[in-house]
This record gives C-alpha cells, structure tokens and sequence, in this order.
C-alpha cells in the first residue's frame, strides 16, 4: 500500500511538472528576447556600448595584472629558494671542509714522495723501478703518489694479480672486466703483467674517467677524487656518492663498510680516510 501511494504521489508531481513546462518555456522565451533587446540597444547606444567595451578592457587588464604579479612572486619564491640552496651547499663546503681537517690531521702524512724505506720495499717486492713509476704517473695524474699508494693497498694489497672472484676485478687498482676491455686488454691480461707494466693502465684508466666525468685539465686529485674515481666514477665529483636509499642504494649496501660513522651514506671523506688509513697501515706493516 505504501509503495503504490509513493507512485501515486510521484505521478502527480510528474503531471504538475508536466502543467508547469510550458509556462516555464514560455518566461524563458520572454527573458531571451529581453536580453536580445537588451544586447540591440548597447550595441545602438554608442554611450553603452563604450562603457561595456571599457568595462571588458579593464577586466582584460585586471586579469593581466593578477598574471604579472602572480608571476613576480613565484619568482620571488624560486630566487629565496635557490638563495636558501646556495647558503645550504656554502654551508655544506664548510663543514666538509672541516671534517676533512679532522680526518687529515687524524690520518696525516708527512710527505707526498714515498719515504726511501718504503721505496725499497715495493721495489723489492714489485720490480725495480716500480714506486718511481709511480710517482712518475701520480705526478701526470696531477696527484700524491702517496695516494695513489694508499689506494692501491686499499684496492688490492698492491698486488697486479689480485682476483676477486665476486664479479672478477682483477689487478692493482681492481678493474672490471667491462673496464678493461674499455681500456683495450682482458683481465687475464692485466693479471699476466708485472705491476710496472700494469701502471700504465692504472694511469690510462683515471685520464679516461678524469675526462670523462667532469673534472678540469691540471686539477688537483686527492686521495677521496682517486677513490671516487675507483668506486663509483660517474659521480665522483660529489661529496656524497650514494645512499641507503638513493638510485645507487645497491653500491651503498655492497660496500657499507666504507660509511664509517655510520651516517647512511658514503661520501668522498669517507674515502680520503680509507685511503690515508691504508697507507699510514702499509707504513706500519713494515715498521715505518
């Protein structure tokens, strides 16, 4: 019963709605030709229609002036932001520059040539000639030959037939298959060659990458630009070479034992320090 009284009620709204439509259409009409008359006298009335085409402009240029200043500000917001961005990175430097004065004076070296002492052993060890060689390719690399020494202990024990067998880096510096090959040998053939020998690709392999990612004809290369260059050489120019949660989050978590205080990340200082710890490491293992 409810149900058909719902119907019967909806039914005699749809037949007043139905009664109303032609009454309706009927003042719609009417306001339609008021407006039309409305619109034949502005455009009759030069007064009118002036004032209308005023009123338009002003509105045009109301609109332009809210864009422009729209604009203004959003320029302003972007200059406070890159402003802000340039103070963060000054302030970075700073405090880079200042860890690095910590880890230095931590992990000093006297000198940049390698002590007689330890020439002696290398040469003994590796071939005569070896450590000159290397201050020869350090002193064109536009580095310490201390470094490149302190990287090569880090790398591989300054040994040329080093082989790690988790993806087959081979030789004093570690390269890559893929790296060798790029340098125009195997790593079969770097393996065969004496350390001497193998200098030369130690040098050719930080020309190319020197070149390649950015840094400057004569610049000078520290032991953190070396390891960078080593370990992860398309951004070897940054401070901070990856993280636990950037793109290059897989090289963070294959060599975390390079984040030594922890932070997350794996930066240049980081580096530097590994590469000084390892050399002041090699003086010591022979008494120097």
């Amino acid at each position: 019963e409810s149900a058909k009284a719902a119907y019967e009620a909806a039914q005699q709204e749809l037949k007043a709605a139905e009664e109303k439509k032609p009454k309706l259409e009927e003042e719609l009409e009417g306001l339609q030709k008021e407006l039309t008359e409305l619109e034949d006298q502005i455009k009759n009335n030069p007064e009118a229609k002036a004032a209308m085409e005023a009123w338009e402009a002003a509105k045009t240029e109301l609109e332009n002036k809210k864009t422009e200043q729209q604009a203004e500000v959003e320029t302003a917001q972007q200059d406070v932001l890159d402003a802000t961005d340039r103070v963060n990175k000054a302030q970075q430097a700073i405090d880079e520059a200042n860890n690095k004065k910590e880890i230095e004076s931590e992990y000093s070296v006297n000198s940049t040539s390698l002590p007689d002492e330890l020439v002696q052993k290398l040469d003994e060890k590796l071939g005569a000639g070896f450590c000159a060689k290397v201050e020869e390719v350090a002193k064109r690399l536009n580095c310490d030959a201390t470094d490149l020494i302190g990287l090569m202990q880090s790398e591989s024990g300054i040994d040329p037939t080093a082989y790690n067998s988790n993806g087959g880096a081979t030789g004093l510096i570690q390269f890559m298959p893929s790296t060798a090959e790029a340098l125009g040998t195997t790593t079969s053939a770097l393996a065969s060659m004496s350390a001497i020998d193998q200098l030369d690709y130690v040098e050719k392999y930080y020309n190319m990458n020197l070149q390649a990612y950015g840094f400057s004809s004569g610049e000078k290369i520290d032991a953190g630009d070396l390891y960078a260059l080593t370990f992860l050489p398309a951004v070897a120019k940054n401070e901070v070479l990856c993280t636990t949660s950037d793109s290059l989050s897989w090289a963070y978590r294959a060599n975390s034992g390079l984040d030594v205080n922890g932070d997350g990340q794996i930066t240049k200082t980081d580096l530097y320090n590994r590469v000084m710890k390892c050399y002041n490491d090699l003086l010591a293992s022979y008494g120097i």
